[in-house]
């Protein structure tokens, strides 16, 4: 069995910027939804964590990209316009410690590995918004790393563009595992196409890992609720249990937090008064998808 791809042990960014708590995520692609960008930050160097460890298939994600762990896309990455998409590559490729003749042989087969060998002399201020988002990818692919990192490939490409990144992005990540981040989902039917074809698809929300579950669960029919309350949260589980609510906790961290699901359509006035029976005070109360999914990621049946 390989390694997970993803392993947190109650990991949290400086600065409270992003907590995971207690994960395990295997498979060959993961699916990150909603604002992971100090994730990438972590793989690229610029974040350390405060608390616990992270790793990325197997080894310390902290600084990955630096070690070659991890090829790494930012969402805006920035590309000096006078250089040509060539002599980015072959720069890149020297970064990585690579002399002037293998660079410019790693490049050439990156260019022709993804089809780009045509723009391989275009200045990059006068690629279009896909050529410069797939200019990113071959960066990324640079050195080979075992695991590549996408953060939102898609955002600010028209629909055809998306389409043809998604073609690109087949190439780029045959055999290879990957991390790609997307804002949202349901979202775009490029997005949306790659999410399918996922391992596992891992949500966060208010700098926290908040729900994880498979692509087809997005359609089921139950509506969720993400309950946070101040006290008394024993006596509530067992009101609700009562009144036909499944609950559960969802993070070991914040046992005040659970995740309430309404599979007989109660609604929230039974659940309101549970929590006031209970004297459990409700100072968060989010619909959420059918596995703690929040329905500011749109999911199906939130």
């Amino acid at each position: 069995m390989s390694v997970p791809l993803l392993r947190s042990a109650a990991a949290r960014v400086a600065g409270d910027a992003l907590s995971l708590g207690d994960l395990e995520a295997s498979g060959s692609l993961l699916i990150l939804v909603g604002e992971w960008g100090p994730l990438f930050d972590v793989l690229l160097g610029r974040r350390a964590l405060a608390d616990g460890e992270l790793q990325l298939a197997g080894a310390s994600a902290e600084g990955a990209a630096a070690r070659g762990l991890a090829g790494v896309l930012r969402r805006e990455p920035p590309l000096p316009g006078g250089w040509t998409l060539r002599e980015l590559l072959i720069e890149s490729a020297a970064l990585l410690g690579d002399g002037p003749l293998r660079a410019s042989r790693r490049a050439r087969r990156v260019l022709d590995d993804l089809a780009l060998a045509q723009h391989a002399g275009k200045r990059l201020s006068r690629l279009a918004p896909l050529e410069r988002r797939a200019a990113g990818v071959a960066c990324a692919l640079l050195g080979d790393p075992p695991v590549v990192a996408l953060e939102e490939p898609f955002s600010g490409l028209e629909p055809s563009e998306q389409a043809r990144l998604s073609r690109l992005l087949e190439r780029a990540l045959a055999g290879r595992r990957a991390l790609v981040s997307v804002p949202t989902l349901p979202g775009s039917p490029s997005e949306d196409r790659l999410a399918a074809s996922s391992d596992e698809l891992l949500f966060v929300s208010e700098r926290r890992l908040v729900g994880r579950a498979q692509f087809r669960e997005l359609g089921a029919r139950a509506r969720s609720y993400r309950v946070s309350v101040v006290r008394s949260v024993e006596g509530l589980l067992s009101r609700l249990h009562d009144a036909g609510y499944e609950v559960r906790r969802m993070l070991t961290a914040d046992v005040t937090t659970l995740l309430v699901t309404d599979p007989r359509g109660l609604g929230t006035l039974p659940l309101f008064g549970a929590a006031l029976a209970a004297d459990a005070p409700i100072i968060e109360l989010v619909p959420a998808g059918p596995v703690g999914v929040p329905a500011a990621f749109g999911a199906a049946g939130a």
